[in-house]
């Protein structure tokens, strides 16, 4: 008998995650709303909002969203090693189609020096794609979210040779927003260091909470490839060519899109992102004074997560400073994390 695992949407709705269909309309609901006005998509671009963005600082940004892309692509897996199968392959076919959309927006408009960055990150995140997919087939299960898995992976290895349209300003623009999104999702895949370290089970509620952000990150990375006609007429080329639309269905209407400033994008972004972190820190909050962790170690772990997440808030307050100076932006080193035995799945009523 299956056991029952949930996953909320953006919308809150929860779906049993052991039938296959149910995992498949999550899965949609992160593409839902294909109209490039709807707000949920994030969508923008236009007229760069704080004044031109040079060659250098634009190539920065990037070179340094795709160093975090793989860093949020390590704390997801190792996340993914805590988590049942069903909830598994669904955090790691989301943590793909993040890549996918980050990958493309950042190699249309991409210098020699960023396309090289780009080709090994390319490689690192397939290298890791594959692995887990093989263990994930190790399992003896099936699922709709693995079946998506292995049809994402041929895609990515299609977005290899971007088209060549080098534009230090759009590069500028998309690397900033896309540093943007890729470091509030490796932001909220730290916060579950104290319970990965501490070998100790997350809450479930953390993890939902996690997946609700990275949910929003691909839905709003979505809107910008489907906004600009350039990004979107190569992923759908691509697309058609391994016949497999998992980032963006056909656009009816390929019409000129109205597109925001960046700068409207980045405050944008910064409300949004502003209220799911809240609602990740409130859960770990809850949890650390709701669950008192394991004796002996029990004051130790409180004491070590408290800090972490002390620490990481000041962090991120900092990062919602980015709407005003982009160029700013300069992370920490991500965290090398130990996963878990996996968690069993939450028992939830429907």
């Amino acid at each position: 008998m299956k056991g029952r695992a949930y996953i909320p949407t953006s919308l809150g709705i929860r779906w049993r995650l052991s039938d296959s269909d149910e995992v498949d309309r999550w899965i949609s609901d992160c593409d839902r709303s294909d109209d490039p006005q709807s707000v949920d998509e994030g969508v923008d671009e236009g007229a760069v909002g704080g004044g031109e963005l040079s060659e250098e600082r634009g190539e920065s940004q990037a070179v340094e969203a795709l160093e975090d892309l793989k860093c949020v692509v390590t704390l997801g897996l190792q996340m993914a090693a805590c988590l049942p199968f069903n909830t598994r392959a669904i955090l790691v076919s989301l943590l793909m189609a993040i890549c996918v959309q980050e990958l493309v927006l950042l190699g249309v408009y991409s210098t020699p020096a960023v396309e090289l960055e780009r080709q090994r990150t390319l490689d690192f995140i397939l290298e890791k794609g594959q692995k887990e997919v093989a263990q994930l087939e190790a399992c003896g299960q099936s699922c709709s979210a693995l079946r998506r898995l292995r049809k994402m992976l041929p895609l990515m290895q299609h977005i290899r040779n971007a088209p060549s349209e080098p534009n230090p300003t759009e590069l500028g623009v998309e690397a900033t927003i896309s540093h943007r999104r890729v470091v509030e999702c490796k932001w909220a895949l730290q916060q579950l260091k104290p319970w990965i370290e501490g070998s100790i089970p997350t809450p479930r509620g953390i993890v939902d909470k996690v997946l609700q952000l990275l949910a929003f990150a691909r839905r709003s990375g979505k809107g910008r490839v489907t906004a600009n006609n350039v990004t979107y007429s190569w992923l759908d080329m691509v697309q058609q060519q391994v016949n497999f639309a998992g980032i963006a269905k056909p656009r009816e209407d390929a019409g000129t899109s109205t597109r925001m400033a960046v700068g409207e994008q980045l405050d944008f972004l910064s409300k949004r992102y502003g209220r799911l972190s809240k609602a990740l820190t409130h859960s770990i909050q809850s949890a650390l004074s709701d669950t008192p962790l394991e004796e002996p170690r029990q004051e130790h772990h409180q004491q070590d997560a408290q800090q972490l997440l002390q620490n990481q808030n000041i962090v991120h307050q900092q990062q919602h400073q980015w709407t005003n100076h982009p160029s700013n932006i300069n992370p920490g080193p991500s965290s090398i994390l130990q996963p878990l035995a996996e968690q069993p799945p939450a028992q939830t009523a429907g």
